[in-house]
């Protein structure tokens, strides 16, 4: 039991510590869910982050990343984002990308061990304003 409460608590303080190098952006996008599968030719991964807008801006453009780490603090992997999405207010949405030659990792990992991040540097709403996160 003890070892189920200090996991958790190492989640919670990994998110924490995330969500202090995205400079705020961890408030517009929040990580609901998951998925990775090998691709086609074995050399690569095809994740799929499912994310909700926490904000009241359509996002149409974004530049961030997501991160991967174990709720022991070891990074898995940090990948760029796709640029060009459709984010709705109060939404979720499946972004999907793939990977070359990392991350095999994330297939064996159990999903409760680890806790995944966006950041979001900079992005684009639907009425063509720039919003960034210095």
């Amino acid at each position: 039991m003890r070892l189920i409460i200090a996991a958790v608590a190492m989640a919670f303080t990994l998110q924490a510590a995330s969500a202090a190098d995205c400079r705020g952006s961890e408030d517009i996008l929040a990580v609901t869910d998951w998925s990775a599968k090998q691709d086609e030719l074995g050399l690569g991964l095809t994740i799929f982050l499912t994310v909700k807008n926490n904000s009241e801006a359509s996002y149409l453009l974004i530049d961030g990343t997501t991160e991967f780490i174990d709720v022991l603090g070891s990074k898995i992997g940090r990948w760029e984002l796709p640029r060009d999405v459709n984010l709705t207010p109060g939404k979720q949405s499946i972004l999907e990308f793939s990977t070359f030659m990392s991350g095999a990792r994330l297939l064996k990992a159990s999903k409760q061990n680890v806790v995944a991040t966006v950041c979001i540097n900079a992005a684009i709403t639907d009425t063509g304003a720039k919003v960034e996160f210095p």
